[in-house]
């Protein structure tokens, strides 16, 4: 599940964007809202990753300072950790400055992209040679997983994560193996921590 959003800030500004489960209605405490897993990202213009957040709770928050321009908001859920939860959540958005915010059709493309993009924030990058690189991010015990192929062949990526604790998996498996065409990047795989669970290993 996930929305786009785009977001223009003429004047720059101090945001804060918030994301929460709707619930279905019968509930009037939001304590007591089931925890869900939700992530939002805030991409520039140019597909540049200016924050992101993922966590498993009933709501999250993002907060950052842009300068003034037009920006794209992702909000949604892995959908991997509680089915039981009403599929639908509210976006606010708060700002020092004035802003406007509009619905933008969301694609799978426009989200691995995205994904993309807070993996290459995160800097966290092991060339693997011939062109060939995995990127890593994380978030408050939520993992992904991103390889780039740069080079002019296609590659096969096996990857085995059987050994991890704790966590769901965005694919419903530990292994799998994947085709990178040449010259692409792929979005292998999103990890997310399961309720109430602190132990957590990949």
């Amino acid at each position: 599940i996930t929305s786009a959003y785009g977001l223009e800030c003429p004047y720059g500004a101090e945001l804060e964007i918030e994301v929460f489960n709707a619930g279905d209605g019968n509930y009037y405490n939001r304590l007591k809202d089931p925890d869900v897993d939700l992530f939002l990202i805030l991409l520039s213009s140019n597909g540049y990753c200016r924050a992101y957040k993922h966590d498993v709770d009933y709501y999250i928050t993002l907060s950052t300072v842009v300068p003034p321009g037009r920006y794209l908001i992702l909000a949604g859920s892995m959908s991997v950790v509680n089915y039981m939860v009403y599929p639908a959540f509210n976006l606010v958005v708060h700002g020092s400055q004035p802003f406007v915010v509009h619905d933008q059709p969301s694609s799978y493309e426009l989200v691995a992209d995205a994904f993309h993009a807070v993996a290459v924030r995160a800097n966290n990058r092991q060339d693997m040679g011939g062109g060939v690189s995995i990127l890593t991010f994380d978030d408050n015990g939520n993992f992904g997983l991103v390889c780039e192929n740069k080079s002019n062949r296609t590659v096969r990526l096996s990857s085995n994560f059987q050994g991890s604790k704790n966590v769901l998996s965005s694919r419903h498996a530990f292994q799998m193996v994947d085709t990178i065409p040449a010259r692409k990047q792929q979005l292998i795989a999103i990890f997310t921590r399961k309720m109430f669970s602190n132990d957590v290993q990949i």
